[in-house]
């Protein structure tokens, strides 16, 4: 997201408890780019609020409930109806006028914008030796452990993009917080850039810092967020699947398109945030060497059916970043229609042509079976089902001219026979769908997807690749929806199947 400082709503966050007196010196600076001035104070004992009134009647004032800088903070994060969020100090010490700078590095195309006291422009007139120190010595550590080129970890002056949000989800409630902000954000994948800033001395009061006390306070929030990128965050795969790249469909098939000016989208998003795309097959042969061998984000980015769309608006996007992808395709429709889709008014939906196929194939892309005629396989015959994947695996090898590995259940649906019979016919995985993140404990012929539909934003891609997509909504539909749908597959009553079939879609 991107444009000019006053096409987009910028919100400032300033957490304060007994500033009367410096907010002089805060307050009447803030840049007229601002839109709004969240203050969330913490049971000021002085006139703290009555003074912001009086220096800034439009400024919002909520009322902390908890204790400590990082639950203030969250507290006006989540009260801001920005697009941008700069989080500054009341005590006088964050310069309101450095707020355009901030802002301008959002506007050139980065997620964050970290102040630094020590880079060239950058200078501190209140930063004590062992602060300094201890500073130091904590940026050192955290570059170490998570990659990081930070000059200056535990400052407080940050500006952000409000959806960064989502993608870090801050829990901790003290100075801290400034250190897990800058960890999240490195290992969401953001783009994060150095601003120069100089920090002013606190003119009335003394700091609330307590160096020691926070300084072992922030030691302990980077050991637990490296602890925690050891046992989980390193070891997810998000496995995108998509269907149709195309702008129009009819109203039941929407939701299994997305536009090809959104996709391209998504796929600048990866690219920028430095996400590295791999093959089904590739991350398969990660899971037998507990993923040691995976890049340091990556992602998968499939495809089914094999619309001809592919080919016309997938394909060219894909090379321009020279991304992989996995394709599944139905081997009955090519140089057809996608006839299956009766149901949905997409009978005449061009499919891929041989040619193209062979074409794609060759460019990197790797091609996989999703049975023969777009059978549901658990509600024919075994012998059917193993036909519908065997036939598929066959053709793809025989027009393509190298083995065919990977599997993609049609309508995602399997069990454990069905899963068993893909194995018998040589392929080596198979996706379902899930909506959910893979990891080196999946079972390859289960993998997770995380379905991207017509409205899934830029902003909404940054949640799923960071695991944060609503999983309890998704787990409690998925629960209620299977035993219904298993009970309408195994009943002999056409019409119940058919009005189900109209209520719980895929």
């Amino acid at each position: 997201m991107q444009g000019n400082q006053q096409s987009q709503r910028i919100s400032v966050v300033i957490p304060t408890r007994n500033e009367a007196e410096n907010l002089h010196y805060v307050l009447p600076y803030i840049p007229p780019i601002v839109s709004e001035v969240i203050l969330v104070d913490g049971d000021s004992t002085d006139d703290t609020i009555a003074v912001a009134q009086q220096l800034l009647p439009t400024i919002q004032i909520i009322k902390q409930k908890s204790k400590g800088k990082g639950d203030a903070l969250r507290v006006g994060f989540a009260a801001c109806a920005g697009d941008i969020i700069v989080m500054i100090d009341a005590d006088g010490s964050t310069d309101p006028s450095e707020i355009t700078r901030f802002v301008d590095a959002l506007l050139q195309g980065n997620d964050v914008a970290k102040g630094s006291r020590f880079i060239t422009g950058g200078g501190s007139h209140d930063i004590t030796f062992l602060r300094s120190l201890g500073n130091y010595w904590l940026s050192q550590l955290v570059n170490i452990l998570f990659g990081t080129r930070y000059s200056d970890l535990c400052y407080g002056y940050n500006a952000f993009w409000k959806r960064c949000l989502d993608a870090i989800r801050l829990d901790c409630d003290g100075f801290e917080i400034e250190t897990q902000i800058n960890i999240r954000m490195h290992k969401a994948g953001l783009k994060i850039v150095e601003v120069p800033s100089i920090e002013r001395p606190r003119i009335f009061g003394e700091s609330k810092l307590r160096t020691f006390h926070d300084g072992w306070r922030v030691l302990k929030m980077i050991i637990k967020e490296r602890v925690t990128l050891n046992r989980s965050e390193k070891k997810k795969v998000p496995i995108l699947m998509y269907h149709s790249i195309s702008d129009h469909a009819s109203p039941r098939f929407k939701q299994f398109t997305v536009s090809p000016k959104l996709f391209a989208e998504h796929m600048a998003y990866l690219h920028q945030h430095k996400y590295t795309p791999i093959t089904v097959t590739q991350f398969v042969a990660a899971l037998s060497q507990n993923c040691s061998k995976l890049p340091r984000r990556p992602v998968i980015i499939t495809f089914d059916d094999g619309f001809a769309d592919f080919y016309t608006e997938a394909l060219p996007v894909l090379r321009r970043y020279g991304f992989p992808a996995t394709l599944y395709v139905t081997t009955a429709f090519i140089n057809g229609t996608s006839q299956w889709l009766q149901h949905e008014g997409e009978m005449h939906r061009p499919m891929l042509t041989w040619d193209q196929l062979s074409e794609i194939s060759a460019s990197g892309i790797e091609c996989g079976g999703h049975s023969h005629n777009h059978a549901q396989l658990d509600t024919i015959t075994q012998a059917e089902a193993y036909d519908e994947i065997v036939q598929s695996k066959r053709l793809l090898e025989h027009h393509l001219g190298q083995d065919v590995s990977s599997f993609a259940y049609p309508f995602g649906y399997y069990t454990a026979s069905i899963r068993r019979q893909v194995q018998e016919a040589g392929y080596t995985s198979a996706c379902a769908v899930k909506h959910a993140m893979s990891s080196e404990v999946t079972n390859p012929f289960a993998l997770a997807r995380l379905m991207v539909k017509p409205d899934t934003s830029v902003d909404a891609m940054a949640a799923l690749l960071g695991g944060h997509s609503s999983p309890m909504i998704a787990m409690m539909y998925a629960r209620a929806r299977t035993p219904v749908w298993q009970l309408a597959r195994r009943s002999s009553a056409s019409m119940t199947r058919l009005l189900l079939e109209g209520l719980f879609v895929r």
